[in-house]
């Protein structure tokens, strides 16, 4: 009999235990740090921060002793990219090329009406999609994808200008080094078959709840990547607090394509969320050929 009660209490409590170890162990708010379960960013995430007069970027590394890489790093993100050789802008003649071989889209893999849904969330910060199940490889090493999230304006600039949007597919090895991919987006008439669900079904607000929707990771690496891609690559951070240092960047010289009216969606449900451009202080940024 008493072990009978004592199974009854497991099968009562143990849902409540799932759904409390669930909330313990996800991280939230930020679009890059995303993920980097580290003590200091869990504590970071418990402090107010955000894009405002009052808690935005010229305030972040002043809100915690946590978020001081922000104003003290030297190898911070976003910076400008140019299109042209020049001082700290280079070819950099030993980069890897980047084809379709690079990338594993596991999703593609699996024989299941379902394996191409994934989760939209507005996080307060951006919004942010997860459950792609996607894999990249780089001077043999391979990336997961922990996730992509969007930016409006972008938060790298081409040539001392901002573009219209930017998203960032966030990365890591097994080793816990990150890299992230950054695509620029330009306006067209029309979205990518890729992005018709996810744009119409996004939250438009923290308080909305996360959407289910199919993405195809495949066809948007098709579009940005291609045969041989060509890009940016260089050491940064990520552009949120905690601002950790030692992510390698590289921006893609293909943009995707989004309507004006999307763009303007997004950018009314996340608002002006860019970090200002960073000094590139002693880096150089590698350019993988010309044109780019």
């Amino acid at each position: 009999m008493l072990l009978g009660f004592l199974l009854l209490i497991f099968l009562i409590a143990f849902p409540a235990l799932v759904v409390a170890v669930v909330a313990f162990t996800r991280i939230p708010g930020d679009d890059c740090a995303l993920n980097v379960t580290t003590p200091v960013t869990q504590t970071a995430h418990a402090i107010h921060w955000d894009y405002s007069p009052e808690h935005g970027p010229e305030h972040w590394a002043s809100l915690t002793p946590d978020y001081a890489t922000c104003g003290s790093g030297k190898l911070q993100s976003p910076i400008n990219l140019r299109t042209s050789v020049g001082p700290k802008y280079e070819l950099g003649r030993t980069l890897k090329n980047i084809s379709m071989n690079n990338f594993q889209d596991v999703s593609t893999l699996v024989k299941n009406s379902f394996s191409n849904l994934v989760t939209v969330v507005h996080n307060g910060h951006t919004v942010q999609t997860s459950g792609v199940k996607g894999y990249f490889q780089y001077d043999s090493t391979w990336f997961e994808l922990l996730q992509f999230h969007f930016h409006t304006p972008s938060e790298h600039q081409l040539d001392d200008n901002l573009q219209q949007a930017e998203i960032h597919f966030v990365h890591k090895s097994q080793s816990n080094n990150y890299l992230v991919i950054g695509v620029f987006v330009e306006t067209a008439d029309e979205n990518p078959e890729y992005f018709k669900e996810l744009l119409a079904d996004f939250p438009k607000s923290e308080e909305e709840a996360a959407a289910i929707v199919h993405f195809n990771y495949t066809q948007l690496l098709q579009d940005v990547v291609g045969d041989n891609a060509n890009y940016w690559m260089y050491s940064g951070s990520f552009t949120t607090p905690n601002c950790q240092e030692g992510v390698t960047w590289i921006v893609m010289n293909k943009k995707v394509k989004m309507t004006a009216k999307d763009i303007g969606a997004l950018r009314n449900a996340m608002g002006k969320n860019n970090r200002p451009i960073q000094p590139l202080n002693e880096r150089t940024v590698h350019m993988k050929s010309l044109p780019i």
